[in-house]
């Protein structure tokens, strides 16, 4: 829902413009603008917080499994505190931070694909 409601914002945003303005004014037709110019510098924002959505997700695997007893790894990670076993706890932070990290390279990376400006 936050990513929906931040996709329309943006899009609210860039169809205020100025760069929409002037293709309005040159007499280009709506849905050439929406879909040539505002949808692909509406995509950058809602990319990068679907990035932060996802890294959420990974994280809150732990309380959702506990909460509703699903076997997973946010199980074990629970259960390794409570056993006071410190290698599997090491080991599920490390398969989470490894998620969260190869989400955010991946934001990184179709942040760079959609928009020339930004470098690798």
């Amino acid at each position: 829902m936050k990513v929906a409601r931040n996709l329309r914002a943006t899009f609210i945003q860039q169809m205020d413009k100025d760069y929409a303005i002037a293709c309005r004014s040159r007499g280009l037709p709506e849905s050439y603008i929406f879909s040539r110019h505002v949808f692909w510098n509406s995509l950058l924002p809602t990319v990068n917080l679907l990035g932060v959505v996802v890294a959420f997700l990974i994280g809150g695997t732990v309380v959702v499994e506990n909460v509703f007893n699903i076997p997973g790894l946010g199980n074990l990670l629970i259960r390794g505190v409570l056993t006071h076993d410190q290698f599997v706890v090491q080991a599920v932070a490390l398969l989470l931070a490894v998620g969260v990290v190869i989400s955010n390279f991946a934001v990184d990376v179709l942040t760079a694909i959609l928009d020339p400006r930004v470098e690798l």
